[in-house]
């Protein structure tokens, strides 16, 4: 008897991200990782896909309730070129499927944002730096002064300056009372609207 079934909430080794298993299996050529018992797992759009992964890789977080009832399919190998693609196409039904089964039990929605920039990572405390920095250079020249470009050197020099000072033991600004860091951040912040958007006038030195 297996030790997963499908449904399951598992965790892969040497991984922090919590998967739902979609599929089991015992044929090695669905998995391409070697003999042994494997498991389809679908990680909630952390990867283009759902993953076969071996069982000895993986680890029981959850079980789903055993009244809950998913959609059997045959993931048996096809040998013609036309067979293999209805086989993925079916495949791919089944996930869908699937999937929303799990979501509706979980109770939670699908949001296909994998590819997107996660500022949930950003910590509290680094923002809070920076927006004071950002709060001070709105008192001193106005909110939206630094979207009108400049040379590059200029945030370049401040932000070293700050980090400089950072450095020699100094943690806030004299002139700011705020942190020597977030204002560096502030000015490297700046230079990167400046780089992706084309502003200002770009004074690095070359070669």
């Amino acid at each position: 008897m297996s030790q997963f079934k499908v449904g399951d909430k598992v965790s892969w080794e040497g991984h922090t991200e919590v998967g739902t298993i979609l599929k089991l299996s015992d044929d090695p050529s669905c998995n391409m990782l070697g003999d042994g018992d494997a498991a389809l797992v679908d990680f909630a759009g952390m990867y283009s896909r759902p993953i076969w992964i071996l069982f000895s890789q993986l680890e029981l977080i959850n079980r789903l309730d055993e009244d809950t009832m998913l959609p059997e399919y045959d993931f048996s190998s096809a040998t013609k070129a036309s067979d293999r693609k209805k086989l993925k196409s079916e495949e791919l039904t089944w996930i869908v499927t699937t999937n929303e089964i799990l979501r509706q039990h979980d109770k939670v929605g699908i949001k296909h944002d994998q590819d997107k920039p996660d500022l949930s990572l950003l910590p509290k405390e680094a923002l809070e730096a920076m927006a004071y920095a950002f709060m001070h250079g709105e008192k001193k020249y106005g909110r939206y002064n630094f979207r009108a470009g400049m040379e590059w050197h200029r945030p370049l020099a401040a932000a070293l300056r700050h980090i400089t000072s950072f450095n020699e033991g100094e943690d806030i600004d004299a002139d700011s009372n705020g942190s020597h860091l977030g204002h560096a951040l502030a000015a490297i912040a700046m230079l990167i609207v400046y780089q992706q958007k084309g502003l200002g006038k770009d004074t690095r030195y070359k070669a």
